[in-house]
């Protein structure tokens, strides 16, 4: 048994000593701030004393004695919050000016607590003697950005030893969803909710912790089913979504599926004047499947084009790529989409879309009445963790999936567990 002090110019580093010193079994007895050096207070620096022991019945007797026992998060955490307070003190009296605190001639304030939020700190550009205040608050900011980082990896060490008394199992299928590009919280919520829902033997049991794990992912992605269709009318559906995504490809996989599966009648609209080998496409897919296909250039006539197919079953609305930040281009969509007043518009983006483009996406393409998604190219995936991460974040049931380029097969209607067994190694694509 030991006790011993660890002074250093950051809270890090003197935690650093004590872990290297005593590991493990480091109980830290005492915490200060002071400052050092430096000549009648001039260039003196900020000082960390840590006082600390190997021997638990330490941290006993000095709460007997009447000192707290701290842990390493209590202190850095309690440390962080008083120099917050220091630094809204010294920040509030910045403010002020040069005008005295006492100048009615009474009681000098108390200095409030915290209790707004950031911005802390006002500048006073008039102020001249302030040069001292501003050297001490950029020296707290910079040690509570140090504490900031230390918090933070603590809550990492506190997490990584909480998985640690996961069984193997579970420790595994958290493993995979990390390879997979899951995010470090979805999928050490997943761990949790298996630890929740399995107990004792099971545990230990994979097949059984597989099976948990895909009943848990598989109910976090919403599946909308197959496209809604009345048979006492003509249905119109839509498709939009950014350039190259797939659109024309979906949308013909769909046609002729209805067409050669169920009989339906179905038709074709197209705006996509932008891109001729897009129309020529779906002119040459109308075709083979003998079904109309109408060229529209305007609302209006996207208007008469649907009347005009008044006896189909189903009309598909072929839209033109746009990108997400044309809104000139987004505005003449929307118009478009206004006049057809589709009985379903589906959003198309592909697997491989990165989930920060996936939110500007969203916003953009939100205000068409987006009510279902279609995830494009999930052949091309090379990690199937944001597969789950878009779908979540798109906040629209899942309808279909495409897996490749051959029309009318490589499609298939959404599966919560198909994409579940795929991210977790249970399924393949074929």
């Amino acid at each position: 048994m030991a006790i011993k002090r660890f002074t250093a110019d950051t809270w890090d580093e003197a935690l650093r000593q004590v872990k290297e010193e005593y590991g493990e079994n480091a109980v830290i007895l005492h915490s200060k701030t002071f400052k050092n050096g430096g000549l009648v207070g001039l260039g003196n620096r900020s000082v960390v004393e840590i006082t600390a022991s190997d021997d638990p019945a330490m941290a006993k007797a000095a709460t007997r004695s009447g000192a707290a026992q701290v842990t390493e998060d209590q202190a850095t955490r309690q440390n962080y919050s008083k120099m917050l307070e220091k630094a809204y003190a010294v920040a509030s009296v910045r403010g002020a000016g040069d005008t005295p605190a006492n100048a009615n001639g009474g009681a000098e304030a108390p200095v409030k607590p915290i209790t707004r939020k950031l911005p802390l700190f006002q500048q006073s550009k008039t102020q001249k003697s302030g040069g001292g205040n501003e050297a001490e608050i950029a020296a707290l900011m910079r040690e509570m950005s140090e504490l900031k980082a230390l918090v933070a990896s603590l809550a990492t060490d506190a997490t990584n030893a909480t998985l640690g008394e996961m069984s193997l199992p579970v420790q595994n299928v958290h493993a995979r969803l990390l390879d997979h590009a899951v995010s470090t919280d979805l999928a050490r919520s997943i761990a949790s909710q298996i630890g929740r829902e399995l107990s004792g033997a099971d545990l230990d049991d994979k097949d059984k912790v597989q099976a948990a794990a895909v009943r848990i992912v598989s109910s976090m992605i919403p599946i909308a089913g197959p496209l809604r269709l009345s048979a006492t009318k003509t249905n119109v559906v839509a498709v939009v979504g950014p350039t190259g995504v797939g659109k024309t490809t979906t949308l013909s996989k769909l046609a002729a599926n209805l067409k050669i599966t169920q009989g339906s009648r179905v038709g074709f609209i197209t705006i996509d004047t932008y891109r001729l080998g897009a129309t020529e496409q779906l002119k040459t897919l109308a075709s083979i499947l003998d079904v109309p296909v109408r060229v529209v250039m305007n609302p209006g006539e996207i208007r008469s084009a649907i009347r005009e197919m008044g006896n189909l079953d189903v009309v598909f609305v072929d839209t033109a790529g746009r990108s997400q930040n044309d809104r000139m281009r987004m505005n003449e969509l929307k118009a478009f989409l206004d006049a057809a007043t589709p009985d379903e518009t589906h959003l198309v983006v592909t697997a491989t879309t990165h989930p920060a483009h996936l939110m500007s996406i969203l916003d953009h393409f939100g205000s068409m009445a987006i009510d279902r998604l279609i995830l494009t190219k999930l052949d091309e995936a090379a990690t199937f963790g944001p597969v789950l991460d878009i779908v979540m974040k798109a906040g629209r049931p899942l309808s279909y999936v495409t897996v490749g380029q051959d029309i009318p097969d490589d499609i298939e209607l959404a599966s919560g567990e198909r994409l579940a067994r795929l991210l977790l190694g249970a399924d393949h694509l074929d």
